[in-house]
């Protein structure tokens, strides 16, 4: 059985547009990317409880994010792909992995979300590219 893949958005130059740059709605964003991701991998796309630029993200961002992905275990998600921006990306990562070390399937999860995570930005193929790794 192909493992159960969750997209989360959040924010961050990737999904943003206008000038200034502003994160793209969650209603407009997530139906363009489900266009991209390829039909045979097994991905979900969410949208995070808060999305904004991730210049403005703290821990009242992030701790909403953690308990989604923990609900997302329960309902056998077993990999994780956050879209977050580079402005706090390092903090949020950190996050991350302090609080959900202990969580649900906490031995491959916290490599895998720190492995997603820092994919800044996505390359035309870097789907495929999660594909493999995964």
């Amino acid at each position: 059985m192909m493992k159960k893949i969750a997209l989360i958005y959040m924010g961050g130059t990737f999904g943003c547009v206008g000038e200034p740059l502003m994160p793209m709605p969650e209603q407009h964003f997530l139906p363009l990317l489900g266009k991209v991701i390829p039909p045979h991998l097994n991905v979900d796309c969410f949208a995070a409880p808060s999305i904004k630029d991730s210049s403005a993200c703290t821990a009242v961002d992030w701790l909403p994010l953690i308990q989604q992905i923990q609900q997302l275990q329960l309902k056998d998600y077993q990999h994780f792909v956050i879209i977050h921006g580079t402005d706090t990306l390092s903090y949020a990562a950190a996050t991350l992995a302090r609080f959900l070390a202990q969580s649900c399937h906490a031995s491959s999860q916290v490599a895998n979300i720190l492995y997603l995570i820092s994919m800044v930005t996505i390359p035309e193929n870097s789907l495929m590219q999660l594909a493999t790794y995964i």
